[in-house]
């Protein structure tokens, strides 16, 4: 019980790192681009490297996606959810449209 209060103490005494708000907003912006290559809601994007040159601005990351098997006529939908992660390159150029590259990950 006592180990449980001391756990519950530390985690909220511990420093919260929190993300760049550049960055943030730079992966907002590739988010559309990103849910249209794959397949499933994107639960998490983390943001690994961050180049801005002039316009153009460079991201690359991991993203985990929750995605549902697919079923055939007449089969029940699946109930489980799989938890899937993709590596990605988003390049965002003024107000052209993300450019973004997507790689699944082996777990």
């Amino acid at each position: 019980m006592i180990a449980l209060l001391w756990t519950a103490v530390v985690a909220t005494v511990s420093p919260q790192t929190t993300p760049d708000p550049a960055h943030q907003k730079a992966a907002q912006q590739c988010r559309p681009a990103l849910a249209r290559k794959v397949r499933g809601e994107i639960a998490d994007i983390t943001v690994s490297e961050f180049h801005k040159h002039g316009t153009k601005t460079l991201l690359k990351g991991q993203m985990a996606v929750l995605e549902r098997p697919s079923t055939k006529p007449g089969e029940m939908s699946p109930t489980h959810v799989r938890n899937v992660r993709y590596g990605y390159d988003c390049q965002l150029s003024g107000r052209a449209r993300a450019r973004v590259k997507v790689l699944r990950l082996e777990d």
